[in-house]
């Protein structure tokens, strides 16, 4: 049995959807609606005091960051969305890099003071980095940066501090459900998320890989509100 260590925001709801993701053989639809769910509760417990710009990968937009933002609008929380395309991808040397490909920026996104950033899963600090690194070179510096995830590795908080400055990593809140300490020989977190996301998700790869355009409904909703 795999070390995890639940946290204060992990109740009965929470608790089932965490044992959904790590289920074999889930069913998409299964695995779609218990992220859309645990969206929905890091949407309810994040404090949000301004404009808050809620980004996303492209694989966890109509899923975790769609239940996310459910919450938000219960709220009446006033947000702004961003979306990125990253190719993930390990060099020779065994450095984890995430180049984008493509993004998707709500028209105002400037203008927030305060950055929910969602990822399935954080096991290290490379895909929020270049992330949170595009966003900073092109607005004012938030207020507060809520990193936030279903399953963390105990190592994830302290690999994203030292990848930025104290004036930025003392921003930075987290906020999961379930901390694991154990990988597998390929690195993949256990028990995690039930290991690779996107065929779980109904994807056949990262959606950057699958040589075919990939657009979010979420995106979809935004570009034509």
């Amino acid at each position: 049995m795999n070390r995890r260590d639940l946290t204060r925001y992990t109740g009965e709801r929470e608790k089932q959807a965490l044992n959904i993701l790590r289920t074999p053989n889930v069913a998409v639809p299964d695995y779609q609606q218990a992220m859309r769910v645990l969206g929905q509760t890091l949407g309810r417990i994040i404090p949000v005091d301004g404009q808050t710009l809620v980004v996303s990968t492209s694989e966890d937009a109509d899923y975790l960051a769609k239940g996310c933002i459910e919450s938000l609008k219960t709220r009446e929380v006033t947000y702004k969305l961003a979306v990125f395309w990253n190719h993930h991808y390990t060099l020779p040397n065994g450095e984890s890099v995430a180049p984008i490909l493509n993004r998707y920026l709500q028209p105002g996104y400037e203008r927030c003071t305060r950055i929910i950033l969602l990822k399935s899963i954080i096991s290290g600090s490379c895909v929020i980095r270049t992330n949170l690194l595009a966003l900073l070179a092109s607005m004012p510096e938030p207020k507060n940066i809520a990193v936030a995830a279903p399953v963390m590795y105990y190592k994830g908080e302290e690999s994203l501090r030292r990848e930025f400055p104290p004036a930025i990593a003392d921003k930075f809140t987290f906020y999961t459900f379930a901390i694991d300490y154990a990988r597998d020989e390929k690195g993949n977190v256990l028990d995690g998320i039930g290991g690779d996301v996107y065929p779980h998700l109904g994807l056949a790869d990262q959606p950057v890989r699958t040589g075919k355009p990939y657009m979010p409904q979420l995106v979809t909703d935004a570009l034509f509100e």
